[in-house]
């Protein structure tokens, strides 16, 4: 996986990369969302929802390219024997995967406040 990445950036493919772990999946997508750039999020199935949104498996990684790109990102995860799975599109104002839907303003305004207002009340 670290060569991948390693040879992914190397050669420009990447326009992001965030590791699966605490929290699991959810959560990384919430925190590369965060900062203003949405996920309008693939069709999605699991036999434990549960386990595929907030499963702490090691070894994971998100990352994001240029649709260009995809097609060789995939070649060299495939190189690189690493099984790969596309998760949405990036873009708009909302994060929405699975049965997640959510503002990215709900979401800043949780990630901001969320903190002090437990701590004062």
């Amino acid at each position: 996986l670290q060569r991948f990445l390693l040879d992914a950036s190397g050669a420009g493919l990447l326009r992001s990369a965030h590791d699966v772990s605490v929290g699991g999946l959810a959560v990384t997508l919430a925190e590369c969302c965060i900062d203003g750039i949405g996920l309008e999020g693939a069709a999605f199935e699991a036999t434990r929802i549960d386990a595929a949104l907030f499963g702490e498996t090691q070894s994971r990684v998100v990352v994001s390219c240029a649709v260009s790109d995809e097609a060789r990102v995939r070649e060299l995860a495939r190189e690189h024997e690493l099984p790969v799975a596309a998760l949405g599109v990036t873009g708009g104002d909302h994060l929405r995967f699975g049965p997640i839907d959510v503002g990215l303003d709900v979401m800043r305004d949780a990630y901001e406040r969320g903190l002090p207002e437990g701590l004062a009340g």
